[in-house]
């Protein structure tokens, strides 16, 4: 909206509220700064130690479900279609081009070590996206984020462990975690995870654009039961279950490029390999490698707050409790969440009152404006008329005489003045002020607006003079002795003539 006004010379005026702020602005073309020229100050960050490993408030583990939320359903793909964008470059199947290989190794290289383990854990499990193969992703997904990653923080610092002057490392802000040690089917706040994280998961490989491989919560849950009762003796193994046996070459992450290029290289050989010699029956339940590493399949998602039938929600507010339950916090119900994740700010009546009454003063005024200017041009063309009167009545005193291409007058040898243009009738649609008027009264309508600030809990309301835009130099023709001034809302026209 703020681009086109600019573009096109409009005026524009904003108001908003957060709580029990609120404020307004009044933006004239070709006199103030626009409404991108400015921006509010960036939102109180928590410390990524903070939010990584050390939370104290459960507002913390709902800002960590997001950014994990992001990480497993954006990011992560997009990782894997640069991935598939680079193999599809291939001429041979099973077998990766050496120049496309050394691609591939100095993207790896470049990579965080993050970014480098999600890329493969997502790798995994892809592109055998049957329903076994997600549950097995978000299981392992479960286990890693609860036990293993809590597990790893305790030994890098030990329940034991004291800082430099004696005290202990694990006090005040900084909460003792405990690992959750298996998963629970019989846990809401599990199950939810696992099966909505793999319903998601699902959308985002596109398996349900086949109906022949539609995945649904329910059958998500069935498959979960059943899978629950078999493993019931070895929760390792539940969490752990692998479609692929293949990882990196000694079984574990390593961010090696060359080690990880052997594991691409495997994968893209067993793709293939699987799909030609697949019993008939799985065939149906998976995707095709054909279909599967085509980044067409992939669709991220980013967090919606708005749609309860994603289940975004659901599942950060699942993630948000386990994470309080990790760290001995208060759990949170699903429209705290909802609100802490949406950064959703109740609004206020009697801010909202205010404000829109703060800036239908500032509508008035524009009105107001449009009023003098569109009489002002009726002066003017009033005027004209007269003026185109007293023309013609003059025109009968001259005789035409072609002579060097001039009116002569008679007995005079001097020539009349050429009359003023009369204006086009002016409508209330082109009754906008001009670039001329707005710099002709540039100091009175600077005056007239204003920019207003409001704070109900204080209380406080205080006004402030539009920002006038700045002017900038831009030099013109080599040998001119002055430059020609510009400002946001000048534009260069460029026509071509065919």
């Amino acid at each position: 909206m703020d681009q086109q006004c600019v573009i096109h010379g409009k005026w524009l005026l904003d108001s908003g509220t957060l709580g029990t702020k609120g404020n307004t602005q009044v933006i004239i073309p070709h006199l103030t700064e626009s409404y991108s020229s400015s921006a509010d100050p960036p939102d109180d960050a928590i410390p990524l130690c903070t939010l990584k490993s050390f939370p104290y408030q459960a507002d913390h583990c709902v800002s960590w479900a997001k950014s994990v939320f992001e990480d497993r359903f954006v990011k992560d793909v997009q990782l894997v279609q640069h991935l598939l964008d680079l193999l599809s470059r291939c001429d041979r199947r099973k077998v990766i081009d050496d120049a496309v290989a050394i691609e591939i190794r100095g993207w790896l290289g470049g990579l965080s070590e993050d970014d480098h383990r999600n890329l493969f854990n997502t790798l995994r499990y892809f592109p055998w996206t049957d329903r076994q193969s997600l549950l097995s992703w978000s299981l392992d997904d479960f286990d890693s984020l609860f036990r293993r990653a809590i597990e790893q923080l305790l030994v890098e610092h030990p329940s034991d462990e004291t800082d430099e002057g004696g005290a202990p490392f694990w006090g005040g802000s900084r909460r003792l975690p405990r690992a959750i040690d298996r998963f629970d089917s019989e846990d809401e706040e599990h199950r939810t995870f696992v099966l909505q994280s793999a319903l998601i998961r699902s959308r985002v490989f596109r398996l349900n654009s086949s109906s022949s491989s539609s995945v649904t919560y329910d059958e998500l849950d069935d498959s979960l039961k059943q899978r629950s009762m078999e493993c019931s003796d070895s929760p390792r193994e539940l969490a752990y279950h692998q479609r692929r046996s293949v990882f990196l070459s000694n079984g574990s992450f390593s961010s090696s490029p060359d080690e990880s290029l052997a594991f691409i290289a495997e994968l893209w050989r067993e793709c293939y390999e699987q799909e030609e010699e697949g019993e008939e029956e799985e065939k149906d339940c998976r995707i095709s490698i054909k279909e599967g590493l085509s980044t067409d399949r992939l669709h991220p998602e980013a967090f919606e707050k708005d749609d309860a039938s994603l289940g975004h929600v659901a599942l950060l507010s699942a993630m948000t409790n386990l994470r309080c339950r990790v760290y001995s916090l208060p759990e949170l119900d699903a429209l705290q969440v909802q609100k802490l994740a949406g950064n959703i700010i109740p609004a206020l009546a009697t801010t909202t009152a205010l404000v829109g009454g703060l800036v239908t003063i500032e509508i008035i005024k524009i009105a107001q404006e449009r009023v003098q200017y569109k009489q002002m041009r009726r002066e003017e063309t009033a005027v004209a008329d007269e003026s185109q009167e007293q023309s013609k009545n003059d025109r009968s005193k001259w005789t035409p005489v072609r002579a060097v291409g001039q009116y002569l007058l008679k007995g005079h040898g001097s020539s009349p003045q050429k009359s003023s243009t009369r204006p086009a009738a002016i409508a209330w649609t082109d009754a906008a002020p001009d670039k001329a008027y707005l710099t002709r009264h540039k100091d009175r309508l600077l005056k007239l607006f204003r920019n207003s600030f409001v704070n109900l809990a204080r209380p406080m309301i205080a006004f402030a003079q539009p920002s006038e835009c700045t002017d900038r130099l831009f030099p013109v023709a080599h040998g001119s002795n002055s430059d020609a001034r510009f400002n946001l809302w000048d534009t260069i026209e460029v026509r071509f003539i065919i």
